[in-house]
């Protein structure tokens, strides 16, 4: 597996550096991307001359800053790339040209100064990446494979593929949990006209659960919004990962698998695993 890590040069987003002892043990390559904003200069305030220098020191900068990571971790063999631009395309272009199989980035979910990441850059990211996407939270643990992994699926053909992707992320005797967010409240259950439409909407998603051809999986259908439910049922049962997909689009196809997993992967305390539509068509 080829794994792109985005540094920004933060403690933040070096909190995912301890990670790359345990994956190295597992013979994947790794790959260091510092990403620095283009230059820009307005017109007459400086020479062409001056403002290409002094891009050129940024990278320069960048490169320096890479090799100084590098030197952490002796033993490890990593490659380092620096590209210039704006921070989510271009680790989403570094993925696509490397041919990465993983994108790793540190998340914390705030708003404001602090959202290198989770903020803008890893919700674009997570749009546009041509491969997986995990959003680690600080700090982060040293082990690549989960023992319980929590797969909210919605019924869309992008959300029911997932669940055949995360075999090479659970650990030997780890559990995976397909989780179907009903978006039932009690006042769905306490209206009398609702009976029996409420149990065969109720009976239809577990079929569909069932329908899954996956062995040694257990099935839950829980009640409430989609973000609250899944983010309750990973607390409450000790999930250390979410495997979740996303569109990658705008439009009602973006309602679900789009806002929805961002708003998990803003607020989960464990770690997010997005797959993006494109990988996750065909089963592995």
């Amino acid at each position: 597996m080829k794994i792109l890590i985005p540094l920004d040069g933060s403690d933040l987003s070096e909190s995912v550096l301890p990670w790359l002892q345990v994956a190295a043990l597992q013979n994947q390559e790794l790959i260091l991307l510092r990403v620095t904003d283009p230059f820009l200069v307005a017109p007459g305030a400086m020479p062409p001359s001056m403002g290409e220098r002094m891009q050129r020191q940024t990278v320069v900068a960048a490169e320096e800053y890479l090799s100084d990571v590098e030197k952490r971790f002796p033993d490890l063999r990593l490659k380092k790339v620096t590209a210039v631009g704006l921070a989510r395309e271009e680790i989403a272009r570094t993925a696509e040209a490397q041919q990465c199989d993983l994108v790793v980035m540190a998340s914390h979910g705030r708003s404001g100064l602090a959202r290198w990441l989770l903020g803008s850059v890893a919700e674009g990211v997570l749009r546009i990446s041509p491969c997986p996407v995990l959003l680690m939270r600080p700090p982060v643990s040293d082990i690549s494979l989960f023992h319980h992994i929590l797969v909210p699926v919605d019924g869309s053909p992008v959300s029911l593929a997932v669940p055949h992707k995360v075999s090479k992320f659970l650990a030997p005797g780890g559990q995976v949990t397909l989780l179907r967010c009903s978006g039932l409240d009690d006042k769905d259950f306490e209206e009398p006209e609702n009976g029996s439409a409420v149990q065969d909407y109720l009976d239809n998603l577990r079929e569909g659960l069932r329908n899954i051809e996956l062995d040694g999986v257990e099935r839950k259908v829980l009640h409430g919004e989609a973000p609250e439910c899944i983010i309750g049922y990973a607390q409450e049962s000790g999930c250390d990962l979410i495997a979740m997909g996303t569109h990658g689009q705008g439009g009602f196809r973006h309602f679900w698998m789009g806002s929805v997993t961002e708003k998990v992967a803003r607020r989960a305390t464990c770690p997010v695993l997005v797959f993006p539509a494109s990988t996750h068509l065909t089963k592995d």
